[in-house]
C-alpha cells in the first residue's frame, strides 16, 4: 500500500486564471503527468445570469426544475469533453483505488467548487487530501 500522493484531481470552475493557479501547484509537486481535471458547470443562460449568488448545486437543481416545467422536450448537452465534478464519483474512485495508488489529492480553485471539493472529503476522509486554492 503507497502512503504517498501520486496522482492529483484538479477541480476547476472554467476560469483560465483559477484553474493554472491548480496546474502551477500540481506542477510544483511533479504530479503533472498523473493528473485529471473535473469542472464544475453553473447554468448561464437567460434567467440564471442572475442567479450567480446561489450555491452551484441549488442553482443547477433550480434550472434542471424550470427546463422540466416549462420546456421538457429541451435537451441540455454540454459539448465539453471535461468531465462533470461529481464529488460522490470522485470520493468512490478514490476509495476504489487507494490500495494500489495511495491518496487522491484534490485541488480545487474558485468558489463554485468549495462545496464539491469538501463534499469529496467528507466522503472518503482517508483516502483524500484536499487543497482549496
Amino acid at each position: 500500500m503507497h502512503r504517498t500522493v501520486r496522482r492529483a484531481i484538479i477541480i476547476g470552475n472554467g476560469f483560465a486564471g483559477a484553474e493554472n493557479q491548480c496546474y502551477g501547484l500540481i506542477r510544483a509537486l511533479g504530479l503533472s503527468h498523473r493528473h485529471s481535471l473535473y469542472r464544475v458547470r453553473r447554468p448561464k443562460e437567460g434567467i440564471n445570469k442572475w442567479l450567480n449568488w446561489l450555491p452551484v448545486s441549488t442553482h443547477t437543481r433550480l434550472h434542471r426544475i424550470k427546463s422540466q416545467l416549462f420546456d421538457p422536450h429541451s435537451i441540455v448537452s454540454d459539448q465539453s469533453d471535461i468531465l462533470e465534478a461529481d464529488p460522490e464519483l470522485i470520493a468512490s474512485k478514490a476509495s476504489e483505488t487507494f490500495e494500489k495508488d495511495g491518496p487522491l489529492l484534490v485541488v480545487a480553485s474558485g468558489r463554485d467548487t468549495i462545496s464539491v471539493a469538501s463534499s469529496v472529503k467528507r466522503l472518503a476522509p482517508d483516502h483524500v487530501f484536499t487543497i482549496q486554492v
